[in-house]
C-alpha cells in the first residue's frame, strides 16, 4: 500500500487532498491541520482559531473565575480592548499572577482539540506608551463566548 505524507498550510493540505485521496491508498496529515471548516478564509484560518474550537477551549475544561472575569471584561471593552496592567487591577492580580493567568489560557488553547498551531485566542498588541500588552478578542472568540452563555 503507498503512504503519502503531506507537509504544508491547512490550506495548501486541502487543496491537494482531493487529488491525493484518490490516487494514492492513504493520506496521513496532522489532525488539527484538518479541523478547520474548508470554507474559512485563508487570513481567519491563519490568525485566529475558529467560533468551534473557541467554543472548545472555553468549555473542555471549567474557566476559573478570573479567566471568565478577563473573558467578559475583554468582551465589554469592543474593539478598543483592554491593556493587560488594566486587567490585572481589575481582577485583583498582581503581574506575576496574570503572567501565569494568560499562560493558562494559552495552555488551554494550545492543548484543545482542534487547535491549529499559529492561530491566535486573543488579538494582542504591544502598546509602547504604556509599556503592556493591550487585549482584544477576535469575532470568532467574541461569537464563541456569546453561543456558550458565558456573556
Amino acid at each position: 500500500m503507498k503512504v503519502t505524507i503531506i507537509e504544508g498550510t491547512p490550506d495548501e493540505i486541502r487543496e491537494a487532498l482531493p487529488g491525493l485521496s484518490a490516487a494514492s491508498g492513504v493520506v496521513i496529515a496532522t489532525p488539527d491541520v484538518l479541523s478547520e471548516p474548508a470554507g474559512e478564509s485563508a487570513a481567519e484560518a491563519s490568525d485566529f482559531v475558529s467560533e468551534s474550537v473557541a467554543k472548545k477551549v472555553l468549555t473542555r475544561r471549567p474557566l476559573s473565575k478570573e479567566q471568565t472575569l478577563v473573558l467578559r471584561l475583554l468582551y465589554k471593552a469592543g474593539d478598543s480592548g483592554l491593556l493587560g496592567t488594566e486587567l490585572q487591577s481589575k481582577i485583583g492580580y498582581s503581574r506575576p499572577q496574570f503572567t501565569g493567568l494568560m499562560g493558562a489560557f494559552g495552555n488551554r488553547v494550545g492543548n484543545t482539540p482542534g487547535y491549529i498551531a499559529g492561530t491566535w485566542f486573543f488579538d494582542q498588541e504591544w502598546d509602547y506608551d504604556e509599556a503592556s500588552n493591550r487585549y482584544r478578542l477576535p469575532a470568532s472568540v467574541r461569537a464563541a463566548l456569546k453561543s456558550t452563555g458565558i456573556v
